[in-house]
């Protein structure tokens, strides 16, 4: 179905290059929106009055034309797209034979048109730019080393001048266009200038400016526009900012054991993985406007773990005045933390930590965290790979491990041993003997030493049975993972089962066996892919539940 511009005219169905003349383009989506009343006045066909925050759903269609305009000077072939509204004013009438709606578009609605071409076209010109500017960018955000882009005049003139050397001609309109560089810079006016990208700069101010075009590719703005840290919605903003820092400040690090292998450390937060951060993503909020509309918003979403404020320290390091002065203009580095919900990561002991039952709340929470049994002290490593670098601090200058378990009656997590104690069979069988010897029953208990132990003799089970005393205990290899399912979790959490001891405990009521630590890493693995959200102090939620909850308020 086409949809031809003015009232009466035919519209040729053809939707190829420019289009036929009067032709808008081809309805390539007819989808609803729910749109709140904004109004709290007014007469209303129905009631009388309107009522504030009344609800009504209305019909769009995307249309969508190609467009060679920039196919000459560019070699470049996009498409325009308009977002119609069904409606009788727009749509006047239609040739239901000849499948063709007729519109009578405003100017603005063909303006909308031409600057979704245009975006398409910058991000296009950009996208070669960016890859070598932004190499200084990301690293100075993260704090590593600089890319080939000391120059970015330099790499925007050789990016300029391949293109004019090279003139390939780019993807059709149809085929999806490549993300740009994460956490990106839009070039400056001055920047561009220097590289002799005069028509660039006149694209971007025909698509509506620099702040225009950095807000519909998702680029930063070398310089941020006046009142972007301050006044209505900087808190929003501050807390993007925040978490695009952290999210770019993870490295990937030769591993000293294993040849070939590597792990990732985030120089803000601490943590460290074996395995690829994932990406941040930016997901459409609940209540945000059509698509193309122009009321479209958007949130960052970022785990759980990433949620932590970087220090002073680390802002400035990274060359990041704009973003330390808008802590400083909010209240600091520890208000902002406060307000935004987000942990710290410099060692506050003397006053986050510094009376006993401060201490002793902060340990529980991390060891609920971590999955491990109530009063069970957590060890240094697992501090450390947990990203709690201020709660390891403040243990560490209230006497060590040891003593700090020894003053808050926490159990500590096994004795230590010296090194080669487990290397006899016959001293590691004897310990074994106090257990049923399964690795579940001994994480349970916290003797990860015990676990160590049958690891340094691993395939050895029953030689070990035997030397303690115990029928080797049959294999479940693999039946946490395969009976763990989604749809018994969300039957947890709707029967109001919402930390990870009564999600279970309601699991096991229903013959589904799993261990504390595999469900706590498989909660946490929701909870990044957005199917579950972390509620505080341990508790879980269905994403779902919670959405629909902020949809409704």
């Amino acid at each position: 179905m086409d949809g031809g511009s003015g009232s009466g005219s035919e519209s040729d169905s053809d939707s190829g290059s420019g289009g036929a003349a009067g032709s808008l383009g081809r309805v390539e989506e007819v989808f609803a929106v729910t749109v709140t009343e904004a109004s709290s006045g007014g007469a209303s066909a129905s009631s009388g009055t309107a009522r504030q925050g009344a609800q009504r759903q209305e019909w769009l269609l995307r249309v969508v034309r190609r467009s060679d305009a920039y196919a000459e000077a560019y070699g470049f072939v996009g498409a325009e797209e308009y977002v119609l509204k069904l409606d009788s004013a727009l749509l006047p009438h239609a040739d239901v034979g000849a499948q063709v709606l007729y519109a009578a578009p405003p100017p603005e609605l063909l303006e909308q048109g031409r600057r979704h071409l245009l975006l398409q076209l910058l991000r296009s010109e950009l996208r070669p730019l960016l890859e070598g500017v932004e190499g200084t960018e990301s690293g100075r955000a993260g704090g590593a080393e600089a890319g080939p882009s000391d120059k970015p005049a330099d790499n925007l003139r050789r990016g300029h001048r391949r293109k004019a050397a090279g003139g390939e001609a780019l993807p059709p309109a149809a085929a999806a266009p490549a993300p740009l560089p994460p956490g990106a810079t839009l070039p400056s006016r001055k920047q561009l200038l220097e590289a002799g990208r005069r028509d660039l700069v006149e694209l971007v101010a025909q698509a509506g400016g620099f702040a225009e075009v950095a807000t519909h590719l998702g680029l930063r703005l070398a310089r941020r526009p006046r009142g972007f840290w301050m006044g209505p919605g900087s808190w929003t903003r501050l807390g993007e900012e925040l978490a695009v820092f952290v999210a770019n400040s993870w490295l990937e690090l030769p591993a000293p054991d294993e040849e070939g292998a590597c792990y990732f450390f985030n120089q803000v937060s601490g943590r460290t993985t074996w395995r690829r951060p994932a990406p941040l993503k930016r997901l459409p909020a609940p209540a945000g406007g059509a698509p193309g509309a122009g009321g479209v918003r958007w949130v960052v979403a970022e785990p759980a773990a990433n949620r932590v404020m970087p220090s002073q320290t680390a802002v400035l390091q990274a060359g990041r005045y704009d973003l330390h002065n808008a802590i400083v203009a909010h209240g600091g580095y520890t208000a902002v933390a406060q307000h935004l919900g987000r942990r710290v990561t410099w060692a506050l002991s003397t006053r986050a930590y510094g009376s006993r039952a401060t201490l002793r709340r902060q340990l529980a929470a991390a060891a609920e965290e971590l999955g491990l049994p109530e009063g069970a002290m957590p060890t240094q490593r697992e501090l450390q790979e947990a990203g709690r670098g201020a709660l390891l601090a403040a243990v560490r200058r209230s006497g060590g491990f040891q003593a700090v378990a020894g003053s808050l009656r926490l159990r500590p997590r096994g004795r230590r041993r010296p090194r080669g104690h487990w290397d006899d069979p016959e001293r590691l069988a004897l310990e074994l003997a106090a257990f049923a010897a399964s690795r579940a029953s001994l994480m349970a208990a916290g003797r990860m030493d015990l676990v160590y132990g049958m690891d340094r003799h691993r395939g050895r089970r029953r030689e070990l049975a035997e030397l303690a005393g115990l029928a080797p205990a049959a294999s479940r290899r693999g039946t946490n993972r395969n009976a763990l399912r989604l749809e018994d979790v969300r039957g947890a959490l709707a029967a109001g089962c919402h930390t990870p001891k009564a999600i279970r405990e309601h699991l096991e009521g229903r013959g589904v066996s799993v261990s504390r630590q595999h469900l706590t890493t498989w909660l946490a693995s929701r909870v990044e892919e957005g199917l579950l959200a972390r509620a505080g102090h341990g508790r879980y939620r269905d994403a779902h539940e919670e959405a629909g909850e902020e949809a409704a308020g």
